[in-house]
């Protein structure tokens, strides 16, 4: 089992240094490992240490767990991941720029439909088609952010979308191993989700950059203090949503503590998860 997980690990390195047009060298001297080891690990002759396969993946430009065997590398020719991308990585570019030609702007309630689609399918993992649908997505919810400039329902419903969008780019630009493009989308992220109305929407961003910005970087600990501060800021107001993404954040809290090797903290975050799954429990049986 090792062998072979090795071998994997060594194809799905290759594959992406095919990607990137880099010979064994270049990537060799990027990730500052000797050819000779670089080609062993390659083969699966010699396993990569977890040191090793930090500094490849950086190389690289993708995550660890891409290099550990998420299934999206077969999406990941060169011309075909150029044509996804890059209009992703335009129009996040463009995202506060007032579009020089007169773009008809849609209504909020389609843009929310579209948005929950494609919500949807990246819960499925559809994310050739929703990289397909985010430039328009990002577009919409750009030109809808810049006509609702008034105090109100409208102006923080655009907001809202627009921070969803900004999620789902991110959480699939991850999933393809583009951590650059997947901290833009979360940065975009961090601006238009306080400007929602939905306290939820702060806790989710803070959520996803615990797990997309903090894991990858090796620093548990700051994800632990975005929990923290996610919990503290998001009030617990009964509705059950905000009751999920509490729980939600605790289990993160809980997660990464572990990854510490902080057990009693680890513990003492799984058992308020615990206590408020059991709160639930109870209101709903008393309905």
């Amino acid at each position: 089992m090792p062998e072979t997980t090795d071998k994997h690990i060594g194809a799905r390195i290759r594959e992406f240094r095919a990607i990137r047009d880099y010979s064994l060298a270049e990537l060799g001297r990027r990730a500052h490992v000797s050819t000779s080891q670089l080609s062993r690990v390659e083969t699966g002759e010699q396993p990569a240490s977890p040191s090793v396969l930090t500094s490849v993946a950086r190389a690289l430009g993708v995550t660890l767990s891409v290099l550990h065997g998420q299934p999206y590398i077969h999406m990941l020719q060169k011309d075909r991941l150029d044509r996804l991308l890059a209009p992703i990585s335009s129009a996040l570019d463009a995202w506060d720029i007032p579009p020089e030609d007169d773009l008809p702007l849609r209504p909020l309630d389609d843009i929310a439909t579209d948005t929950a689609a494609v919500a949807k399918q990246r819960a499925q993992g559809e994310f050739g088609a929703v990289a397909e649908a985010l430039p328009e997505l990002i577009t919409d919810t750009a030109l809808a952010v810049q006509a609702h400039t008034l105090a109100g329902r409208g102006r923080e419903r655009a907001h809202n979308l627009q921070a969803e969008v900004a999620r789902t780019t991110a959480i699939v630009a991850y999933r393809l191993g583009y951590m650059d493009l997947a901290r833009l989308a979360l940065a975009r992220m961090a601006v238009a989700a306080p400007e929602s109305g939905d306290p939820r929407q702060v806790a989710v961003e803070r959520y996803e950059r615990a797990v997309i910005t903090h894991a990858e970087a090796s620093r548990p600990d700051r994800g632990v203090a975005l929990m923290r501060q996610a919990l503290r800021d998001l009030d617990d107001d009964g509705d059950p949503a905000t009751t999920a993404v509490r729980g939600t954040l605790l289990l993160r809290a809980s997660a990464l503590s572990a990854v510490q090797k902080d057990h009693t903290a680890a513990g003492d975050w799984l058992g308020q998860a615990t206590e408020l799954a059991d709160a639930g429990a109870a209101a709903d049986a008393a309905t």
